[in-house]
């Protein structure tokens, strides 16, 4: 297994020497270095089980964390968030979210009660708030339910219309990406939406105005065209363009109807793509 990059004509390894174990998330911080989360060895030989960059041909561990890093993520100065089982060698302690400040690592947001991998994906805001998605009902000692937000200080609830049957608890069912353009929240996954007395799933959704807005099916949905029944995908990621305001979503049975280009509730460009998983 290995990290590969496209050259344009083809796909190369990333590190000749260097191998992948796993591979679970790959993302650059802003200067261009990759970073990686997974079980890595080194060219000395060492296996290292965590969160490793590309330092030429090597892989280098990521200050002295250790454990299943279930994902991670940067914010504008550089600073690295993890969520996994982690093992902060620097104190001894352990924890199921750290921050790097490019020096140490340090634990935040309390004990999750309930196993690593519920926490899918990690973001932060432009003011420091740490958003968590994934499949759950508590982080630390507040009731979230498969989405919410760290100020510093607890987790916090976001508030919703329509994904949950409480309106003030979050989404009901799971979250795989989290992205914010310039004016929204933009989620995806697979989860319910709650109007009146009927429910749908859906895979896409967007927070501004204070709510959350779904997208109807917009460019994450298609028509069967043998039972006319609308089969719903399954959203695994969200990238946005350099400017935020062109977004494309990867997942399953992800489909555009009625051309490459739709445009969604908060005026952004919507891109279809399919995304091969296992």
């Amino acid at each position: 297994m290995s990290v590969s990059a496209y050259n344009e004509e083809n796909w190369i390894p990333v590190n000749e020497n260097a191998s992948c174990l796993s591979v679970d998330k790959i993302i650059c911080d802003k200067n261009g270095v990759l970073h990686a989360s997974g079980v890595f060895v080194t060219l000395s030989g060492d296996t290292v089980e965590g969160l490793v960059r590309k330092i030429e041909d090597d892989w280098e561990p990521v200050g002295t964390i250790r454990g299943t890093v279930s994902t991670f993520t940067f914010d504008t100065a550089g600073n690295i968030y993890a969520a996994g089982n982690l093992y902060l060698d620097d104190t001894g302690s352990f924890a199921h979210f750290a921050k790097y400040d490019g020096e140490t690592w340090s634990a935040f947001g309390g004990k999750r009660g309930c196993s690593y991998n519920s926490v899918r994906v990690l973001a932060v805001d432009s003011v420091g708030n740490v958003y968590a998605g994934g499949y759950f009902k508590k982080l630390g000692d507040d009731s979230v339910r498969s989405i919410g937000y760290w100020d510093g200080n607890r987790w916090n609830k976001i508030k919703s219309t329509y994904f949950a049957n409480d309106s003030t608890d979050g989404v009901d069912g799971e979250v795989n990406a989290i992205a914010f353009t310039r004016t929204s929240l933009e989620v995806g996954g697979n989860f319910t939406i709650y109007y009146g007395n009927n429910h749908v799933l859906e895979s896409m959704g967007s927070w501004y105005d204070g709510y959350f807005h779904y997208y109807a099916g917009q460019g994450c949905s298609r028509r069967d065209p043998n039972t006319l029944e609308i089969v719903v995908a399954t959203v695994y990621d969200i990238a946005l363009s350099a400017n935020r305001e062109k977004m494309w979503i990867g997942g399953i049975s992800v489909v555009s109807t009625g051309g490459p280009i739709m445009v969604s509730p908060g005026h952004q460009e919507v891109h279809s793509l399919v995304r091969l998983r296992p």
